[in-house]
């Protein structure tokens, strides 16, 4: 007979029976991960390296697994509506194609309590903007949540930075610029307050992908975050030097000299 007190009263699991389950061992030898171990190798992965440092992190100190930037930005999206996002120009050209009519904000039109979403490095330049602190000392004003996208910050040298600033809130990096993992979608959110939203819930019900996780542990075991700019720097400031191109904080991309004109480099870089 069935008994009633197996019945499921806090949520519908997914069916699996030992064939499924033999089917994912199979499939999906040593590829259990723990993720809370995840969480802090890969923070540790992406922070060790010798050509940038980010001061300040230690004041975020929850930490969640994303499925790359886009799912830290989605989350943001999702959390607090669309339109009611601040962007700037020339950001990520992302916030465009979701939001046509997009109205970009500068430092002098900020609204307050409103959050803002910031590639950093910035999208636009390539580097920690100019007047970042002119950006931080606005939002620490106006009361507006900072919300930094490090999707670039893995790909970048020269550059020494610090983000502990009490309007930021949140900090994330993924592996897909650091060795080209964009076909594996994965990294790291550092938050300073802990909160339940998309991101969270997905940590705390083990939704990310096992085997995504799987193959960054391969990764880092094979390989340092620095492996581009370790690789390429050298040949990457000569092609800027031969093709009078300026160069920018990232390994695969330079500006024209009048900083008009945004071009990748890989094709140069690894013929």
């Amino acid at each position: 007979m069935y008994d009633v007190n197996q019945l499921q009263t806090d949520g519908l699991s997914p069916l699996s029976d030992n064939f499924t389950q033999k089917l994912r061992d199979e499939c999906a030898i040593d590829i259990n991960v723990d993720y809370d171990d995840f969480k802090v190798r890969a923070s540790n992965w992406l922070l060790a390296s010798n050509h940038r440092k980010i001061h300040g992190l230690d004041s975020f100190p929850k930490l969640d697994i994303i499925m790359g930037c886009n799912h830290f930005i989605d989350n943001i999206l999702i959390m607090n509506g669309k339109n009611n996002v601040q962007i700037f120009e020339h950001d990520y050209g992302y916030y465009k194609k979701i939001s046509p009519d997009i109205n970009y904000v500068t430092v002098e039109t900020l609204q307050a309590d409103k959050p803002l979403l910031m590639s950093f490095p910035f999208t636009g330049s390539l580097g920690i903007p100019k007047n970042f602190l002119e950006i931080v000392e606005a939002c620490n004003q106006l009361n507006i949540d900072l919300h930094l996208d490090g999707a670039w910050m893995p790909a970048a040298f020269n550059i020494d930075c610090n983000i502990d600033f009490p309007c930021v809130k949140s900090f994330a990096m993924s592996f897909s610029k650091a060795i080209a993992m964009s076909w594996n979608r994965i990294g790291v959110r550092w938050t300073r307050e802990s909160s339940i939203d998309n991101v969270t819930l997905f940590n705390d019900k083990l939704m990310i992908p096992h085997c995504t996780l799987g193959v960054a542990n391969y990764v880092m075991d094979h390989t340092t975050v620095d492996y581009f700019i370790d690789n390429y720097h050298s040949k990457y400031m000569d092609i800027c030097r031969s093709l009078k191109l300026r160069p920018t904080n990232i390994i695969h991309a330079a500006m024209s000299i009048d900083r008009k004109r945004l071009y990748g480099l890989t094709n140069l870089l690894t013929s």
